[in-house]
């Protein structure tokens, strides 16, 4: 009877080993699951961060353009798109006065977008430069750094149906609206909210 106490009182070391074993890998599986839920995690945050600023980028062009003016005396500007194969540019551009609210938090500001794949410039990508004064040095202003192109096409004002054009100078007024679209570089894809065309309807007198 004593021999069978003592005996059940502990492990053999067989038991032991199996135990061990058998705790270790529930240790390994435990460690696997939780680096597959913190790599999940951070692809989420990457996606979710990514989409903000797409977001933001494109409802920032929409504030902008949406309140754009045709010209400004006090400035000498007008409203101007020009296309990149009729002026000879990397890629087409659109200057205009807009009363909306800038980084320059001024009444009135100018803003030029365009494509900058200049190196040497600390802004890439879609840049908008702003200035609220004649003499001013523009201000640049980092939309996106991931587009690496921008179409521009624009609808002219008429009671009839109408094509869309591909540049806007010197009409004497704004469009009835315009419409961009940005370019990617596959090995950097832009936010899903920037691959879609963002069209905008200006503010046309009635």
């Amino acid at each position: 009877m004593s021999h069978e106490l003592r005996s059940r009182a502990g492990f053999t070391l067989v038991e032991l080993v199996v135990g061990i074993t058998v705790g270790g890998i529930v240790l390994m599986a435990g460690f696997a699951a939780l680096a597959a839920l913190q790599d999940r995690s951070a692809h989420a945050l990457e996606a979710t961060t990514a989409a903000l600023e797409g977001a933001t980028a494109r409802q920032t062009l929409i504030d902008w353009i949406s309140s754009a003016r045709y010209q400004t005396g006090q400035l000498g500007v007008q409203f101007e798109g020009l296309d990149q194969r009729e002026h000879t540019l990397p890629w087409d551009e659109l200057t205009f006065p807009t009363p909306a609210h800038t980084p320059l938090r001024a009444p009135l500001t100018v803003i030029r977008l365009h494509v900058d794949d200049d190196p040497t410039t600390p802004e890439r990508g879609l840049v908008a430069e702003m200035s609220d004064r004649m003499d001013m040095e523009p201000v640049r202003f980092e939309v996106h750094p991931a587009v690496i192109g921008m179409r521009i096409r624009y609808l002219p004002v008429a009671d009839v149906p109408v094509e869309w054009t591909e540049s806007w100078s010197g009409q004497g007024a704004l469009p009835r609206a315009l419409e961009i679209t940005l370019l990617e570089d596959p090995d950097d894809p832009l936010p899903p909210l920037l691959r879609l065309p963002i069209r905008v309807p200006l503010p046309v007198p009635q």
